[in-house]
């Protein structure tokens, strides 16, 4: 039953770190993403600049875009994305490495990208999707991990069981010379 804590809390950690490490390359991602197509386009409004951030290609078709004005009023914002979200974005985020992150239970979490168009200071935020298509490799993995060590285990308990009986046999025949 140890074992089955220890691969159990193997799993979640691995699961945890997961997460981690792929929002950290999405939040990286969609931020180059964004400052490249800015540098290229160079928008002089916001109209402009919604326009440019629209060729943006996502990893998946949950993630999205938007842009927070300099009232924190979001503009061209898809109704997917929840009231905390937004709110988080335009209170939290700049504390988090711009880092923007939704409510408990969902995996979702965003980027927020300050710019300046002609002295108006905007923030870009892009939402993208963490739900972790490798759960079921994951899970897989989990599987093997728990066959192989039964099967180890069953294997190193039959060796044990011969060794075990070969030392009852002789102590036997000690015991009756």
């Amino acid at each position: 039953s140890i074992v089955l804590v220890c691969v159990i809390y193997t799993f979640l950690l691995m699961q945890s770190n997961n997460m981690d490490d792929k929002s950290m390359i999405l939040h990286r991602h969609y931020t180059a993403e964004v400052n490249t197509l800015l540098e290229n386009e160079k928008p002089q409004n916001i109209e402009e600049l919604y326009s440019t951030l629209k060729t943006m290609e996502f990893i998946s078709p949950n993630d999205s875009v938007f842009i927070l004005d300099e009232n924190n009023q979001p503009h061209y914002n898809k109704s997917s994305i929840s009231d905390f979200f937004i709110k988080y974005a335009q209170e939290l985020a700049s504390s988090h490495n711009n880092t923007i992150y939704d409510y408990y239970g969902t995996e979702a979490q965003g980027a927020l990208i300050p710019i300046s168009i002609n002295g108006q200071d905007l923030h870009v935020v892009v939402h993208y999707d963490l739900s972790n298509k490798l759960l079921g490799d994951t899970f897989r993995n989990l599987i093997i991990i728990v066959v192989y060590c039964g099967i180890s285990i069953y294997f190193f308990a039959t060796s044990i069981t011969k060794e075990i009986s070969l030392v009852a046999e002789n102590l036997r025949g000690i015991a009756k010379n």
